[in-house]
């Protein structure tokens, strides 16, 4: 079941002629919100991620300024394995430095009602293409809900090598496409990761398989 975004507003548009983006993320089961191009970018990548236990977008944190009080939506909050709780502002490379986004995160740190482990400013300089378009394969391979394929090939990757490759999965499981998807979907996992992290995934990128090490 997909649960509703946690949003703790609804979103508009950040301008004219931009709208409103409704993610999937099969792995936590809930729809995002995204603001802009940008931010679907950014909060496919950070779904993708295997470390990151929940994400939330909006965030409404309240500070003290001058004793005023005030209220900002910090874009993105995410609560990573190790228990650190992180904001990311979004912003283009173009804005970021401009917005007064350095005292904002200063003001927020030091006088807001919410207390986070780091304050990030994000932008497209800051992940590569090669990985947001893994990203959303992975995204789009678990949207599939193949859970018997998933078993399955989780299942043969118990006796198979150290490095593993979707094409093969996919031929010695018998699962063909379901396969290769499925194996693809597991690096949102920790059973697999990308023997080269700067790799496009296609059928024939090498994955190190910890399942088999695991048992071994």
């Amino acid at each position: 079941m997909i649960e509703p975004s946690l949003a703790d507003r609804k979103p508009v548009p950040k301008k004219l002629g931009s709208k409103i983006v409704v993610l999937i993320d099969p792995f936590r089961c809930r729809q995002i919100y995204a603001e802009s191009g940008l931010e679907a970018d950014l909060l496919t990548w950070l779904i993708a991620r295997p470390d990151v236990i929940e994400i939330r977008e909006q965030f409404r944190v309240s500070y003290t300024d001058g004793g005023m009080l005030h209220h900002h939506y910090v874009d993105v909050v995410v609560t990573l394995s190790d228990g650190r709780r992180v904001a990311f502002f979004v912003k283009p490379a173009s804005q970021a430095a401009k917005v007064g986004l350095d005292r904002l995160i200063r003001m927020i740190s030091e006088a807001g009602d919410c207390k986070f482990h780091d304050y990030r400013i994000l932008t497209e300089l800051d992940v590569d293409s090669t990985t947001i378009a893994n990203s959303e394969r992975i995204v789009r391979c678990g949207r599939n809900f193949d859970r018997d394929a998933l078993r399955l090939v989780r299942d043969h990757l118990r006796t198979s090598p150290s490095v593993v490759t979707p094409r093969l999965v996919a031929q010695q499981t018998g699962l063909g496409t379901r396969g290769s998807n499925a194996l693809i979907a597991m690096l949102q996992s920790k059973d697999v990761t990308l023997v080269d992290k700067s790799a496009k995934i296609t059928l024939d990128t090498r994955f190190n398989n910890f399942v088999g090490r695991s048992r071994s």
